[in-house]
């Protein structure tokens, strides 16, 4: 089920890549010092199985550091994930004029906590532990405040939770607004 969805996901979303076109939409490349960001997305994590929301707040300290809070939410039949951490962002700028001035290429890394609640035959079990995750993406600016992505994080538990020390997060989807 979970492959279908991922696949179904990902052919729509190419699919809508290609219906769009660089020159449709307005950009310019501003300064994003002392701006804020919103985002969230779409996904999957892997260990635990779950289906993946995620929600984030950038704060861009610089044009190419950002600070702030990342919830990820992990929902299956007998799975629910949360995993709040505070994280750091560094995005580039690709030195390309045309559609390549659009992509920007980032990586992030963060501390927090993971709290995993798992419905089991015999009750309700739940575990938590600390966090440290970091990973890697590209945002796609459709105008200047506007962008779509995708986002892979690895999620280190330095003390087991349900005996992992790792889970993988992925957010085949993600939606940005600059303010």
């Amino acid at each position: 089920m979970k492959r279908k969805i991922v696949f179904l996901s990902s052919f729509l979303l190419f699919c809508m890549t290609l219906s769009v076109r660089a020159d449709s939409f307005s950009y310019h490349d501003r300064n994003r010092t002392k701006t804020l960001a919103l985002d969230t997305g779409i996904g999957f994590t892997l260990s635990p199985d779950t289906f993946l929301m995620n929600f984030r707040s950038d704060y861009f300290m610089t044009h190419h550091i950002a600070v702030g809070p990342l919830v990820q939410f992990g929902i299956s039949d007998n799975v629910f994930l949360i995993a709040p951490s505070i994280g750091v962002k560094g995005v580039f700028d690709l030195p390309e004029e045309g559609f390549a001035k659009r992509v920007k290429p980032f990586l992030q890394g963060g501390a927090g906590l993971a709290y995993v609640n798992v419905d089991r035959n015999t009750g309700d079990d739940d575990d938590m532990g600390f966090l440290m995750n970091f990973g890697f993406g590209t945002d796609i600016y459709l105008t200047s405040s506007f962008s779509l992505g995708n986002n892979i994080m690895f999620n280190i538990l330095p003390v087991k939770v349900f005996d992992d020390r790792f889970f993988f997060s992925w957010q085949f989807v993600t939606a940005r607004y600059h303010f």
